[in-house]
């Protein structure tokens, strides 16, 4: 058994690891051909009158988190030994969460454990703190078998912050859409389209000026994302008013709305700093 092991809190935004591993899902039968069981593990709790409390609610409600998830994956994989846990992680205080689930998988069952890392660059995914990034990088070396990088940059990073290299690997991300139709090409106007979320990291102020230059000419940007980051929503607004008609806000947008979004672009672009 391979288990997906990640955390979407209800009701919460679902970027790239769920489209990830709704393909995972969707390619069971690959899993099944060679001999592996797929599961997903997508542990919840209950919220809590803790979780209320200002400033520090959100980290009582994740230390509970981390108590009942390791509580239960542990219970599953008491009767699996066999089994392959796949950690999808993030950074900061997800990503050493998940490092302290490795732990006391590794201590307790031995599985072999795998991580994602679905986020770029090491001062992001690390903490700060010096004493506490050698804690990590001794966690990731001692407990985790391999480590899935998106990225050479990134995985060259952890190497050379100590990270045995011989269990670092890039896996890049793939999105499979099927096409029933050639995707008419049509340029008047000439259409780009963004996805992805609407945070600084990603690029999306960079592209929207870009596009102020491009005033002149028939072009119109489609912009596809949730809800837009705080520390760029002034700016995102300003520029959205400057642009006009040629930049579109459609939201978040999935299935058939998403694919008919791709069949009329002439460009996809995602100017990320990360990816």
């Amino acid at each position: 058994t391979v288990y997906q092991v990640f955390w979407f809190p209800e009701n919460a935004y679902q970027g790239g690891i769920a489209k990830i591993l709704a393909d995972y899902k969707n390619n069971e039968d690959s899993f099944n051909a060679n001999d592996y069981r797929l599961k997903l593990f997508n542990h919840q709790i209950k919220d809590s009158v803790w979780d209320k409390i200002p400033i520090i609610g959100s980290k009582i409600k994740n230390i509970r988190y981390f108590f009942s998830q390791k509580k239960a994956l542990l219970k599953e994989l008491i009767n699996d030994k066999d089994a392959i846990v796949h950690i999808q992680t993030s950074r900061k205080w997800t990503f050493f969460r998940d490092l302290l689930l490795a732990k006391a998988i590794k201590k307790q069952t031995g599985n072999p454990i795998l991580f994602t890392i679905h986020f770029a660059e090491l001062n992001k995914i690390l903490y700060g703190n010096s004493l506490v990034r050698k804690a990590e990088i001794k966690m990731l070396n001692r407990y985790v078998d391999k480590v899935i990088f998106l990225g050479n940059a990134t995985r060259d990073e952890f190497i050379s912050a100590g990270v045995d290299e011989g269990i670092c690997k890039v896996l890049y991300t793939f999105h499979h859409y099927e096409l029933d139709e050639k995707p008419q090409k049509i340029y008047e106007p000439f259409k780009l389209i963004f996805m992805g979320s609407l945070d600084e990291r990603k690029g999306i102020i960079d592209l929207m000026n870009a596009m102020l230059k491009l005033s002149d000419y028939n072009v119109q940007l489609n912009i596809c994302g949730g809800e837009i980051s705080e520390n760029i929503k002034d700016k995102f607004l300003s520029l959205q008013s400057q642009l006009g008609e040629h930049v579109k806000f459609n939201g978040y947008v999935s299935g058939e709305n998403k694919l008919r979004l791709l069949r009329e672009a002439n460009l996809f672009i995602l100017p990320s700093y990360g990816e």
